[in-house]
């Protein structure tokens, strides 16, 4: 092996800066020595070495290392502040923009945005984290699809929604709270105000599955959808030949079927219609937290009415009204987490504040 050694460069501004930065990104990265080692080329105990700062890396290596950890070369023989880190190990997945059901148009992700998004994601995140890890309480997220394959079609997303509810334990019964549900399955979710058309996004940050909702979105059933459209984007193993259109229509019927399978359609409304009233749309709209516009959609998919039908009711629904979805939808784990330290005295008021919690409700908290 051509392992390779030196004085560390003069562009350092600690002796220890360098190996400490190596093994944080490293395991960010969520990469083992072992398979680090392989990749640069040296062994294990020379890479362990490089960590401990008892040897140095040539400038090659350094390179080598940055490249094959996907991470910028110069930041490395520097102080890395938190949220340069959180900054470098947030990948964005997918971003979600005001859309139909039936299509999303391409929409680039601005600057501002993005930074907004991290600068939000980065303090709830790392609380969160903090927490699980004061309490022992984190929660490994499991793709339960993982074992599909490629999905590369409407009809493998629809099994697969079909999977998740299984293996979710929701089977036929309505998804009650999506978020929630999220949650408790180890998804990062994370709520901000965001500018009007931007819906949310998906997310990975060290191993952590991420999904960001808009909060300025007041209808419900649309943060539903965006939630399920971008955990979608999370877990299912599409195919990279794929194009950007099919990509988000298996996407959107995968989120569909989640929120409402075909089976409990045809349920509720029966194999074939000629007409849906608005009242009856009202109904299942609270009873499963799906728009009527998507219920009509998925109608016509499963072929109860007509494309042409589907169009028609739209039209004649058009100043109607229609009854708003009264479940909620708020990211609550870091709040459970955050109450639950005070009532088992892990923490004290310092980092109860530290830790995003507000002065008014830890007095109310400690007074119980």
């Amino acid at each position: 092996m051509a392992e390779t050694t030196s004085t560390v460069m003069e562009t350092s501004t600690d002796p220890c800066t360098l190996g400490s930065n190596i093994a944080m990104v490293r395991r960010l990265r969520g990469v083992s020595q072992d398979v680090l080692a392989q990749e640069i080329d040296v062994t294990r105990q020379t890479l362990a070495s490089y960590e401990k700062d008892t040897t140095s890396p040539s400038t090659a290596v350094v390179r080598r290392i940055a490249k094959a950890l996907e991470f910028p070369f110069e930041p490395l023989f520097n102080e890395i502040k938190p949220f340069d880190l959180f900054n470098y190990g947030f990948k964005v997945i997918d971003s979600s923009f005001e859309k139909s059901v039936q299509y999303r148009r391409e929409a680039s992700l601005d600057d501002e945005i993005l930074d907004m998004v991290k600068h939000v994601a980065f303090d709830k995140i790392r609380y969160v984290l903090e927490l699980e890890d004061i309490l022992d309480s984190k929660i490994e997220f499991v793709n339960p699809v993982k074992s599909m394959g490629d999905i590369d079609s409407k009809d493998k997303a629809e099994e697969a929604a079909l999977e998740v509810r299984r293996k979710w334990g929701i089977y036929e019964n309505p998804f009650a709270n999506v978020v929630g549900v999220l949650e408790n399955r180890g998804v990062k979710v994370v709520e901000f105000r965001g500018p009007a058309g931007f819906e949310g996004l998906s997310a990975r940050y060290d191993g952590n599955p991420i999904v960001v909702l808009n909060s300025a979105i007041e209808e419900v059933t649309r943060k539903r959808f965006t939630a399920l459209h971008e955990l979608g984007h999370l877990i299912l193993q599409i195919p990279k030949h794929v194009k950007y259109e099919v990509v988000e229509s298996i996407c959107n019927a995968f989120a569909s079927m989640l929120i409402l399978p075909k089976e409990l359609l045809w349920r509720e409304l029966g194999q074939a219609r000629s007409g849906i009233s608005l009242q009856e749309l009202n109904l299942i709209k609270q009873k499963y937290g799906i728009s009527i516009r998507a219920i009509l959609v998925s109608a016509a998919f499963a072929n109860i009415i007509s494309w042409e039908k589907k169009r028609l009711i739209l039209e004649e629904l058009d100043g109607k009204s229609i009854v708003n979805f009264s479940g909620d939808e708020t990211a609550l784990r870091h709040k459970q987490l955050l109450y639950r330290a005070v009532a088992e005295n892990k923490i004290g008021q310092d980092k109860y504040e530290q830790l995003g919690g507000s002065v008014d409700m830890f007095n109310e908290l400690i007074a119980l």
